[in-house]
């Protein structure tokens, strides 16, 4: 399934309906910017007028006036101008961070609403793309080249009117340059359009394979695909480079027309000027004027046009976002959460699964088996064997092309969200406090709750001895927490949410010695009255288990207890006795 066909492109209607509707409330400040925009503007026709003058003054056609009010005017009005247009460009930045600030709020609860199913399908690399690399090229904008295009164009109005207010015939010399910016500017906006959408878009798509590449590296490995995810990388890095290097041979021709059409305008303007002044129909000011103001004209065409280029980054990056806030998926996710149950237990059946990754080679294929309620159910195997394609399907992240999976009697894709909690070796932990990390499992819970699910798992000792307790900022932004302290916090979310079925993938990858026994024992604690699956990269793990799922080539190679397994040999003897011979030439004896 395409990019375009989860997470459209709003057209500009609709993009601008979402931008009105995000910014209700703004008025007043939107209002306060354009006036001092407009006075700033006004402002920069003054100078030049005043600048006519002195020259007048100082060729003895200005009737003998003195030269020190005129010069000073001109000082006042510089300053005076350039503190509007401080205040415009400020009030315009937060007019417009508030806008988007409401837009990626929006965008994002569109996005946390969609399936699990549609965000693998469409990637993480597009949706980052979307919510994050969109709203930075769109809030960058705003804060500096939006209200430079429109001071800029302000500029341009009132100095048009300045040099109709000196004479038409200026007016119209200057503005011979524009068909050649008009012609320029509309092959420009053309183009440009559909090569900026492209360039991103080919950015979310080469990112979207980066992650996958990072992610999914031991699969890639043992599926001996690297070679193939290589050439793909290179392929859309081409694609990428080749998108962006066609958006530059645009840049550059359109800046050579710019400056065509403005050697064009100053040399017809000098000229006539030159023809006004000899006439007796034009002062030596007033021509200097004139030049001045053709010349001011230049700088805020320039920065107009060439701010296009940001301004037409932003509007396709806004588009994006507002394709994915005008889309119907959170709609849809909401209906179907309507039907959405609770299981009647939490016995977990699998039963003819079979999945691929889009390459037609089965990652999964005929995998059947049935855990009870209460049971732990540890899954391991060779690397590539099918694991953590299981457990995706399990908790919904994939679709199985064929076969189901139920709990407690519901199809997996119909559970209520709170029936499934998934623990990756990955233990993340949010920028915010404990008490924030605990409460996303659930919000209502009180200090009693919390502390009594950390606890559970063997961390309320350290949590307490914080510096503010559980109001202790952690992550990039605060402490740094170790991988066993990271883990005993997923572990505590997962007993605060109380799912029915907890799926660990990897535990205890992380940890060694005695980080490993605490993170043991807070899983036993974690999972004690549910359901589990454990995937094991460590056999402890699976030797702890009521049942070991042995996966090999995608299918079920062996089901049984530990003892079992040992005893019919088989791939789980042969993977036990290298675990086993393994940990005594590291020297750590026995399992």
């Amino acid at each position: 399934m395409s990019v375009a066909e989860e997470l459209p492109t709003a057209g500009v209607k609709k993009t601008w309906q979402v931008v009105r509707e995000c910014g209700r409330g703004q008025a007043g400040a939107a209002w306060t910017a354009v006036v001092c925009l407009v006075l700033s503007s006004a402002s920069v026709l003054v100078v030049p007028l005043l600048v006519g003058q002195i020259v007048d003054m100082v060729t003895g056609s200005g009737g003998g006036r003195p030269l020190g009010p005129v010069a000073v005017g001109a000082l006042v009005v510089t300053a005076v101008g350039a503190a509007l247009a401080a205040v415009g460009t400020g009030r315009t930045a937060l007019v417009c961070e508030n806008v988007l600030g409401r837009v990626r709020e929006r965008a994002l609860a569109v996005v946390l609403s969609l399936p699990l199913p549609t965000v693998e399908r469409v990637g993480r690399g597009t949706v980052l793309s979307r919510t994050v690399g969109d709203v930075g090229v769109a809030s960058d904008v705003a804060r500096g080249a939006l209200p430079a295009f429109l001071s800029a164009l302000l500029t341009l109005l009132v100095t048009g009117f300045g040099l109709l207010a000196l004479d038409w015939r200026l007016a119209v010399a200057g503005a011979l340059a524009l068909p050649v910016w008009a012609v320029a500017t509309r092959i420009y906006l053309r183009r440009s359009g559909p090569q900026y959408a492209h360039e991103r878009t080919a950015e979310a798509r080469l990112s979207q394979l980066l992650l996958t590449g990072i992610s999914g590296a031991r699969t890639l490995r043992a599926l001996r695909l690297e070679e193939v995810h290589r050439n793909g990388i290179e392929e859309r890095s081409q694609a990428w480079s080749t998108a962006a290097l066609r958006t530059c041979v645009t840049r550059i021709r359109f800046s050579l027309h710019l400056n065509g059409a403005e050697l064009f305008g100053l040399l017809a303007v000098l000229l006539t000027a030159s023809a006004l002044v000899r006439a007796g129909s034009l002062s030596l000011g007033a021509a200097s004027a004139a030049v001045l103001l053709l010349m001011r004209v230049f700088e805020p065409v320039g920065t107009l046009l060439y701010l296009l280029d940001e301004v037409q980054c932003a509007g396709a990056a806004l588009a994006r976002l507002a394709g994915i806030v005008g889309s119907p998926a959170g709609g849809v996710e909401d209906a179907a959460r309507s039907g959405r149950a609770m299981p009647r237990d939490s016995g977990l059946t699998v039963s003819g699964l079979e999945f691929d990754y889009g390459d037609g080679r089965p990652a999964v294929r005929d995998v059947s088996f049935r855990v009870q309620p209460g049971e732990r159910v540890a899954i391991v195997g060779p690397s590539g064997a099918g694991k953590s394609t299981v457990v995706g399907i399990v908790t919904g992240t994939h679709t199985p092309s064929r076969g189901t999976v139920t709990l407690g009697g519901v199809p997996v894709q119909r559970l209520d969200p709170r029936a499934t909690g998934l623990v990756t070796q990955e233990s993340h932990v949010f920028a915010g406090s404990v008490r924030d990390n605990l409460s996303i499992a659930r919000p209502a819970a009180d200090e009693t709750a919390l502390t009594a699910a950390l606890a559970q798992v063997g961390a309320v000792g350290w949590a307490l001895e914080l510096p503010e307790g559980l109001d202790t900022v952690v992550g990039r932004s605060g402490r740094t927490l170790s991988s066993v302290q990271r883990q005993q916090l997923a572990l505590a979310r997962l007993v605060l949410a109380d799912p029915p079925l907890a799926v660990l993938d990897e535990p205890t990858a992380e940890s060694y010695g005695g980080d490993r026994a605490a993170v043991n024992a807070a899983v036993d604690a974690a999972l004690k009255g549910r359901t589990g699956i454990v995937v094991a990269h460590r056999l402890s793990d699976a030797r702890t288990a009521d049942r070991v799922l042995v996966l090999d080539e995608g299918r079920v190679a062996a089901f049984g207890t530990h003892d079992e397994l040992l005893r019919d040999g088989g791939l789980y003897a042969e993977l036990w006795s290298t675990w086993q011979a393994s940990r005594s030439h590291a020297g750590h004896g026995g399992a």
